[in-house]
């Protein structure tokens, strides 16, 4: 199955109220998450985050990572959620506007992304790099 089929899955399982995918709002959310938290390169936009993200703080995760996220996400509030295609570095990223159920759940279709979880009013960002549990950590309000 086809990643597109498999997100329409997924679609018609969650309700908004968890996942939303963004369609018409994804330049203008991407390029304010770009300006604000990520290096410049204007040869690769929404594309290789992982290696333009620069933590301020990071620590490791121990046990599993959605379990932790519970404790720092508040419940039935979205966040966007970003995830590379391929496990290839200048992937299409998608966005994607989820709880932490629905970010959860989207992570099983993206299995080799890093996660990428931004606060909708651009306070902060995560990324959560799965094969370290590692977590990093831009925070724009502190």
């Amino acid at each position: 199955m086809f990643l597109e089929e498999k997100l329409d899955l997924l679609k018609r399982e969650l309700p908004p109220e968890h996942l939303v995918v963004r369609y018409t709002d994804y330049k203008a959310v991407m390029n304010k998450i770009e300006a604000r938290f990520l290096r410049k390169d204007k040869q690769y936009s929404f594309c290789g985050w992982q290696e333009r993200f620069v933590a301020s703080q990071v620590y490791t995760i121990e046990g599993n990572i959605f379990e932790h996220l519970n404790t720092v996400l508040v419940a039935d509030q979205k966040y966007w959620w970003v995830y590379a295609e391929d496990e290839l570095p200048n992937s299409r990223h998608r966005l994607f506007d989820a709880t932490g159920y629905g970010g959860e759940r989207l992570s099983y279709l993206f299995y080799n992304s890093p996660i990428f979880i931004i606060h909708k009013k651009y306070e902060w960002m995560f990324m959560i790099d799965r094969k370290t549990k590692s977590v990093g950590i831009i925070n724009l309000k502190s």
